[in-house]
């Protein structure tokens, strides 16, 4: 059982180091869960991760008593609709496999690319709640460049696994300081 409250650390400070050695260190500095991004170059989690490798790294978060509590999805539309639907399904059968209980998704910069993204959301949304996984939206620009545009794509996708991460940070770093994240949320 979740505790109400979780200290996890993302792999992004330490991404030019070992996933293991990533996972010692988010350790030693008092954290219980780690959110898996990228090491040495790689995303940890991807649409064409086999299973060997996450039981890999869900073996080493344990060896370092972390639980693999997230990991980065990422939408690639530039890909098109179908290899996107393909890499995001294995995407979050992986996470469900490393017993995640989200996938962070920073959604798409690209106007063109809006109706694609609802579209893939929506049906992903089904698959992470078989899977017991959450996909949550990161303010992050383009899509969800703001609180209002954030809940715009939740109420496109309608779904209880699909939920948003308002990031303050990234709010003003993307409006470039025209919106105070305290008015925006």
């Amino acid at each position: 059982m979740m505790s109400e409250h979780v200290i996890g650390c993302t792999t992004r400070p330490h991404g030019k180091l070992s996933f293991e050695e990533a996972c010692r260190r988010i350790a030693a500095s008092g954290f219980s869960d780690v959110a898996l991004f990228g090491n040495e170059g790689t995303m940890l989690v991807r649409g064409d991760s086999t299973d060997e490798e996450i039981a890999g790294r869900k073996a080493q978060a344990e060896a370092a008593r972390l639980r693999p509590s997230m990991a980065m999805g990422v939408a690639g539309l530039w890909e098109g609709l179908e290899t996107s639907t393909r890499n995001y399904t294995r995407i979050v059968e992986c996470a469900g496999k490393l017993g995640a209980d989200w996938i962070m998704d920073c959604g798409t910069g690209k106007e063109e690319h809006f109706e694609d993204y609802y579209t893939l959301m929506r049906e992903m949304a089904p698959l992470a709640q078989e899977a017991g996984v959450k996909i949550v939206l990161k303010a992050h620009g383009g899509i969800s460049m703001n609180g209002a545009d954030m809940l715009r794509v939740r109420d496109r996708v309608d779904h209880p696994s699909f939920g948003l991460c308002y990031d303050p940070g990234d709010t003003f770093y993307y409006t470039k300081g025209e919106l105070k994240p305290e008015d925006d949320v």
